[in-house]
């Protein structure tokens, strides 16, 4: 069970850094869009670095689902689904390379919507547990009206430093989201040591 745990704690404090790293650095490169010009490279080192990021985001989920072993099917599926969103998204990214910044936000929408409804599916999940399934609901919540704000944002016409400002903020706070779930985790592995140390 502790090993499960870690394994879960693990790739959820991995994704989270990834992701506050990869938002902190669209925000840092939308300094540099003055012009079109520099509109135009920004956009490319985005998508790039958008790439990149889901890349490494699936090869993450990927290295979770090997450590869990054979007899854990259902979280090696897990896994492997949660790896195979991101690397859905870099083959999109890889195959439309000429993608508006418009058409990011609302992939970061759709993003923004799953995690949400994944939030409010875990929420239901935990009963035992009423204070965390207050903040994943408020979470769920957060996110779902992010996404909904985005769209609204993406349906409108935004030049390529608005529209990166607004995906490298959503991602510093899906990041911290994240880390919020892996501190969840940390604590159970805590709680289970204490416990059980032998397991």
């Amino acid at each position: 069970m502790i090993s499960e745990l870690k394994i879960r704690q693990y790739a959820l404090t991995a994704q989270s850094l990834l992701t506050i790293v990869w938002g902190v650095a669209l925000l840092y490169l939308q300094s540099f869009m003055t012009n079109w010009f520099f509109e135009a490279m920004g956009l490319t080192v985005v998508l790039l670095l958008s790439e990149a990021a889901l890349i490494l985001a699936s090869a993450n989920y990927g290295v979770a689902a090997l450590f869990e072993g054979s007899k854990h099917r259902r979280r090696i599926l897990l896994y492997s689904l949660m790896g195979l969103v991101p690397l859905l998204t870099a083959l999109i990214l890889l195959y439309f390379p000429a993608l508006t910044i418009q058409q990011i936000v609302f992939l970061a929408a759709a993003q923004a919507l799953l995690s949400g409804v994944w939030s409010m599916i875990v929420a239901l999940r935990i009963r035992h547990h009423p204070d965390r399934r207050i903040v994943l609901i408020l979470l769920g919540a957060v996110s779902m009206l992010l996404s909904a704000a985005l769209v609204l944002v993406g349906m409108r016409e935004i030049d390529p430093r608005e529209g990166t400002i607004i995906v490298g903020s959503y991602l510093c706070f899906a990041g911290l989201r994240l880390y919020l779930f892996a501190a969840f985790v940390h604590r159970r592995v805590t709680l289970a040591e204490k416990w059980h140390p032998a397991r």
